[in-house]
């Protein structure tokens, strides 16, 4: 069961999510145990969408959340020549927090980023051949936007609060990142 679970991990890490592996064990006529390990990888899981339901588009474009994720890209040129468009379970949380960290960003200190839902699709590749791709719906809930208010410097007995205000670059109106 260990070796299954480590042959399991190192085809997830390589992007082979539907991966099967069959272990049988059987004992000879010798007393001697013959182990059989039976490895189907299954196909490459690559990325071909990903998108952001409950996101408005006017207010954050979705290539701005897009451009936050590390490890599950969609599918382009540059992702498909580093390997980032395969899809690897155990990075999506970090893909996740840093899609709730672009929209901070933008202000929308209260956003939500739900758990992804998957489906499949066929696509066609360069060739005209016929690839089965993921699609990857993550929802988002971006809640009310922040904007800066009025800054109060209270309690400064050292430094004068004239020049503590030109240290802060923040001004009155501008959205709160």
């Amino acid at each position: 069961k260990k070796v299954e679970r480590i042959i399991n991990q190192l085809m997830l890490d390589k992007g082979y999510n539907q991966g099967q592996v069959d272990i049988t064990a059987k004992l000879d006529d010798k007393q001697q145990m013959a182990v059989v390990i039976k490895v189907d990888t299954g196909p490459k899981t690559r990325i071909g969408k990903v998108v952001f339901p409950g996101l408005d588009k006017k207010k954050v474009p979705a290539a701005f959340l897009r451009k936050g994720i590390k490890t599950n890209k969609p599918h382009g040129l540059m992702s498909a020549l580093s390997g980032s468009d395969t899809y690897n379970k155990e990075k999506m949380g970090e893909d996740i927090e840093e899609i709730r960290l672009r929209l901070q960003q933008k202000g929308y200190l209260e956003a939500k980023v739900g758990t992804p839902s998957f489906s499949f699709y066929n696509d066609r590749n360069v060739l005209g051949g016929i690839r089965r791709m993921i699609k990857i719906s993550i929802p988002v809930k971006m809640g009310p936007q922040y904007r800066m208010g009025d800054i109060h410097i209270e309690g400064n007995k050292v430094v004068k609060t004239d020049y503590i205000k030109t240290l802060v670059k923040l001004k009155k109106g501008e959205i709160y990142n």
